[in-house]
């Protein structure tokens, strides 16, 4: 600890750091006590992966050690051969060297793969912290793991050694699943295992929980940041995958809020969550280390974003219709420019007749081609088939036939053939002779039942559509006022009278008539100088759309679709493995897009720009490799949230104070002598 007149800086020591998750929420923890500010200070961060520390520097200014920290004996059975010459183990002297002091507070968070040999690691940790400090033990140890750990038979074993260990040295602790979102206030749920344990000698108080906070919706999160792809704005890690068609195809057909398992209404529970699309006003799911791909696990990996019409400089836009709604305008045979996917409901009765599987093979993950459900067929669902009268269009496809599309409809209009009664439905005019009187006086029938009558000053309606005069009384004011049967209307001269606006402002004069007077002040604001000019101009070529089939336009020097003909009209199909990126339009009308590796880290409660104002950003490893750091790190407003509340107990404890409040939270840790007592008989026997 650091204690001066105005300041209180207690000391960290971070293990298995990770990326600097943890460590930049604890910087970021603060808290007053009579009249003392205080705060953490960082002593080191350990972990084995060189570009971890690497980042964990940039990212969080502290100083970051690389070090094995598995003893030889472990290093030999997790990797199954002899460490090389320059390794070197890591002991409880160096520790305590490196660190220059003792820490008042140590956080870890050992990695526990699939509860594999690294289950020996928190052990090890807490062997290094406990006889480094022997001395003059941290007043606060913490652990923080994935909420399996004490679910499995040699996590259970694990958790029981560093318990008996903990008590016998003193250390009251509380263990208990919580989620990182309710403490933190996060966009994401985010369940993790948090063993917290105090030295009464140092901390005589209760430590209390960080009070929660509401949740935040995923929208709330990425609504503020740039648009996925604007790599200037969002750096390279903002970068959209280049997923295949077929996958964007599963994105844009999946409900959302549901997963993969929608477009079958699977009943599994295997891979919950995978292919998940999170709505835009709701929490995310977790983000994990191994979501390094949409559909690759069950952690977050694509949004519903309603941004649509900010998206701009792909050509590959698509739309999916519900089947229970009518189709959009149909637009020429252009793929990406009307809505060719369909969500037809009735494409199962195809199964036993056709062999294709919709979902084809699960993209990069090990799920049985078998296991995906019953077989369904991709295309051919409207071959031949008879649209009826009363239900919306098929899917308008641009090689539409009989045969590979809906063109056939049930036509009930055959009564009246328009060949044989061309006077239906007609509307006479006034000023023109009638048509034939016929027997049917129905305006459906063959005669001319209906007429264009100008004779709209009539007593049925008196003031429908009038417009009352300025200087005049209004009239009085009825319960059903509307311009059809009301003088709603009326002439307000106040638009001449405004400072600086004179008769004619912003006048667009026709080509063809006569000039206004041309006045000494030219301003469009104060004379009508624009004119409707209907010659061809410099610019007339700008957002052009090139056909495919004709010539390529010039092609300039400043060439731009703002400043000439720099799009075409590309009728090409991708097929199922084209990789790209293609803005697909789901039938809630948003984009069912994946989750850009940025956004998973301002998921995780990392800054938008790093500490020179450059967007956030780790270096020097994949993207994959990118999202597993991301994933294994600590949300930085939970950590803040876990450090003021540690802040608010130690910093009295600090000071000799003891019993200085209470508190409506809940009590985290205390005196459990019935459960200390059983460690240590356990041991002592």
């Amino acid at each position: 600890m650091n204690l001066t007149d105005k300041e209180m800086k207690l000391y960290v020591a971070a293990f298995c750091c990770g990326a600097g998750g943890q460590t930049l929420g604890l910087k970021q923890s603060q808290n007053e006590y009579k009249g003392i500010a205080g705060g953490f200070e960082m002593l080191a961060g350990y972990d084995n992966d060189p570009t971890v520390i690497k980042n964990y520097e940039r990212i969080t200014g502290s100083k970051g050690i690389c070090a094995d920290l598995f003893t030889r004996e472990q290093f030999v059975l997790f990797h199954g051969e002899e460490p090389g010459p320059e390794w070197e183990e890591l002991t409880a002297a160096k520790v305590r060297e490196q660190c220059g002091k003792t820490p008042d507070v140590v956080v870890m968070s050992p990695p526990c793969k699939g509860f594999s040999r690294l289950l020996q690691l928190p052990e090890r940790v807490f062997d290094l912290v406990l006889e480094a400090w022997f001395d003059d033990l941290p007043a606060i140890l913490l652990m923080e793991n994935v909420p399996g750990i004490r679910d499995k038979g040699r996590g259970i074993e694990t958790l029981k050694k560093i318990k008996r260990k903990l008590a016998l040295r003193g250390y009251v602790f509380h263990e208990d699943l919580y989620d990182c979102g309710d403490w933190g206030g996060l966009g994401q749920h985010r369940v993790r295992y948090l063993l917290i344990a105090r030295l009464p000698d140092k901390v005589p108080d209760f430590v209390f929980q960080p009070p929660k906070l509401p949740l935040k919706s995923i929208g709330d999160i990425l609504g503020p940041l740039p648009m996925p792809g604007d790599m200037e704005k969002g750096g390279k890690m903002h970068r959209i995958p280049n997923l295949a068609w077929r996958t964007w195809e599963r994105l844009a057909l999946i409900p959302a809020g549901k997963d993969w398992r929608a477009l079958e209404n699977f009943g599994r529970d295997q891979w919950k969550g995978a292919w998940r699309i999170v709505p835009w006003d709701e929490p995310s799911n977790a983000v994990t280390s191994s979501t390094k791909g949409v559909g690759q696990s069950t952690g977050v990996s694509a949004v519903a974003d309603p941004r649509i019409e900010f998206v701009q400089g792909y050509g590959n836009k698509y739309r999916v219709v519900s089947a229970d709604e009518p189709s959009p305008t149909v637009t020429g045979s252009r793929l990406g420019s009307g809505a060719p996917i369909y969500a037809d409901p009735n494409i199962q009765r195809f199964a036993e007749s056709f062999g294709t599987d919709l979902l084809g093979e699960i993209e990069d993950n090990d799920i049985e081609p078998e296991s995906i459900g019953p077989k369904v067929p991709k295309f051919a669902a409207n071959s031949s088939k008879v649209q009826s009268w009363d239900e919306p269009s098929g899917t308008v496809i641009g090689g539409a036939g009989v045969s590979n599309g809906a063109l056939n409809v049930a036509d009930p209009r055959i009564e009246h053939p328009t060949w044989r009664r061309t006077q239906i439905r007609k509307v006479q005019e006034w000023d023109k002779p009638s048509g034939t009187i016929t027997g049917s006086s129905n305006p459906s029938g063959a005669g001319s039942g209906i007429i264009a009558d100008p004779r709209l000053k009539c007593d049925a309606r008196p003031g429908a559509y009038g417009v009352q005069n300025w200087d005049d009384t209004s009239v009085t004011l009825t319960s059903s006022m509307d311009v059809h049967n009301f003088p709603a209307a009326v002439s307000d001269p106040r638009l001449n009278e405004r400072n600086g606006r004179y008769p004619g402002t912003y006048k667009v004069i026709p080509w063809e008539e006569p000039s206004t007077t041309v006045i000494g002040q030219t301003d469009i604001q104060s004379g009508a100088l624009n004119v409707a000019d209907p010659r061809k101009w410099s610019g007339a070529g700008n957002y052009g759309v090139m056909d495919w089939g004709e010539p390529a336009k010039t092609v300039t020097a400043s060439g731009d679709i703002h400043a000439g003909a720099a799009a075409v009209a590309d009728p090409r199909i991708p097929e199922p493995d084209d990789r790209g990126i293609y803005i697909i339009i789901a039938a809630d009308g948003t984009w069912h897009r994946p989750i850009t590796t940025y956004e998973m880290a301002m998921l995780q409660g990392f800054p938008r720009t790093m500490r020179d104002g450059t967007p956030f950003e780790l270096i020097d490893c994949s993207d994959g490799k990118a999202r597993e750091y991301i994933g294994n790190a600590v949300p930085v407003q939970t950590a803040t949230a876990i450090g003021n509340a540690l802040l608010q107990t130690l910093m009295p404890n600090m000071l000799g104070d003891v019993h200085w409040g209470f508190s409506n939270l809940k009590i985290w840790v205390k005196n459990k002598f019935d459960e200390v007592r059983r460690y240590f008989d356990e041991d002592s026997n």
